[in-house]
């Protein structure tokens, strides 16, 4: 995907159009051309923290991501070399959007951590910030393979107050995510309070019923850009207990399914 990135001054602003801006002629002579044509390579998404996914992944979960990203990457490889009003078109990769998440029981993908694994995490507390419990998936889970699902029951420390919880993460492009999991007031919204999972019969309904979800929560409601790809996670019963993934891409208006678990 390419997008047009303008440099000012020392700021830089990611533009959410693919349209080019126009050309701002700069007010001194440039030390490079005005308008740098750029594809990302390995080098480049490590210029990014090493705490940061695409450190690793050399790709972007989203094109919101990449928003975020690139004029972090373009500060530090180009900005010393242009002027005000220079532009940059940029190729970068986006996550793959169509996953398959390897049919297992629910019981094989949930773990309920313990006061070692806190304490192997670097808590002492009992209790894991968001940071802390994606850091000790990798403890957890060394030999992670791509597109695996973990389901960890943990205490969560966020501000000041603990709260018991149960989370969906996904191992994609070689990196720990938090993913979206559908909440028991979202089965009982769609029609399943009663055991809290889909079943074969409810498939078809599946891609508006998450679209409704997504689009009803504000933290993501509210930062949503076309092209941005989400995961759901979701309990789904086939003679036994399964914990399954879907993929959505947004369009601007509303997210569509775009992988197909069976």
């Amino acid at each position: 995907m390419k997008k047009i990135y303008l440099f000012m001054a020392v700021a830089i602003t990611a533009f959410a159009s693919c349209q080019k801006q126009p050309y701002i002629t700069p007010t001194s002579p440039l030390t490079k051309a005005g308008a740098l044509t750029l594809t990302l390579t390995q080098a480049d998404y490590q210029l990014l923290p090493k705490t940061d996914y695409p450190y690793n992944s050399y790709n972007f979960n989203s094109t919101t991501d990449a928003d975020t990203y690139i004029p972090l990457i373009l500060t530090a490889l180009e900005s010393p070399f242009l002027n005000n009003g220079s532009t940059a078109t940029v190729t970068y990769t986006l996550a793959p959007a169509n996953l398959k998440v390897a049919d297992s029981l629910y019981a094989d993908d949930y773990y309920k951590l313990t006061s070692a694994d806190y304490v192997s995490g670097g808590s002492y507390y009992g209790d894991f910030s968001s940071g802390q419990v994606l850091a000790f998936l990798y403890i957890k889970y060394p030999n992670a393979v791509a597109n695996q699902l973990a389901i960890l029951s943990y205490t969560l420390y966020s501000g000041g107050a603990d709260q018991s919880v149960v989370n969906s993460f996904l191992f994609l492009n070689g990196t720990w995510i938090q993913i979206y999991q559908v909440t028991p007031a979202e089965y009982t919204e769609a029609g399943e309070g009663k055991y809290d999972q889909f079943t074969a019969a409810d498939l078809s309904k599946l891609p508006g019923e998450f679209n409704f979800f997504l689009k009803n929560d504000i933290t993501i409601a509210d930062t949503a850009k076309a092209g941005d790809v989400d995961y759901v996670s979701y309990s789904y019963y086939a003679s036994g207990n399964y914990q399954k993934v879907l993929a959505l891409t947004y369009d601007g208006s509303n997210w569509g399914a775009i992988s197909t678990q069976a």
